[in-house]
């Protein structure tokens, strides 16, 4: 029997490939990707196959599935250079170097943000020199000129919510 769990990670782990379009998600590039709002762990493993190290950033402790992630699970996820951080985003982001991000995954994300014009800036500060954001969420246009003002170029738009932004 199926339960509601498994249909609920069967179908955020369907979503994932989705989310992040075929062509972005292929030229995406580097060796460090930070995926801010990740939903499970099993997308950061999906992202482990093309980077190096992954971090994912959430506001709250997620699942492995339905269970609790366990401190031996945190373990096995460094071994593979996957690091989870649960924190309020502008905080935990002051902590990177500059310049470390290759490419940054925000999948409707930007509104849990408290501060977003200090988001934009911090994220900016973090990413590598032609170090790409993608942004899936409904923004408005002064969001995306806010987004533009700190130093980002938008280089591709699909419908009313992804954005591609570069360096």
């Amino acid at each position: 029997m199926v339960t509601r769990a498994t249909k609920i990670r069967r179908g955020l782990e369907s979503n994932f490939y989705s989310e992040v379009r075929t062509p972005v998600f292929n030229n995406m590039r580097g060796s460090i990707c930070l995926n801010i709002g990740f939903s499970t762990t099993n997308n950061l493993l999906k992202l482990r196959k093309k980077f190096d190290a992954v971090y994912g950033i959430d506001t709250f402790p997620v699942t492995k599935y339905s269970n609790p992630i366990t401190p031996s699970y945190f373990q096995k996820l460094e071994k593979q250079n996957v690091f989870i951080l649960f924190a309020d985003y502008n905080k935990i982001l002051k902590h990177f170097p500059s310049n470390y991000i290759d490419t940054i995954i925000m999948s409707y994300s930007w509104y849990g943000a408290k501060q977003r014009k200090r988001l934009a800036e911090e994220l900016y500060r973090i990413t590598k020199k032609d170090g790409m954001l993608y942004l899936r969420h409904p923004l408005t246009d002064g969001e995306v000129k806010l987004i533009r003002g700190v130093g980002w170029k938008l280089i591709q738009q699909y419908g009313e919510s992804e954005y591609i932004f570069i360096k």
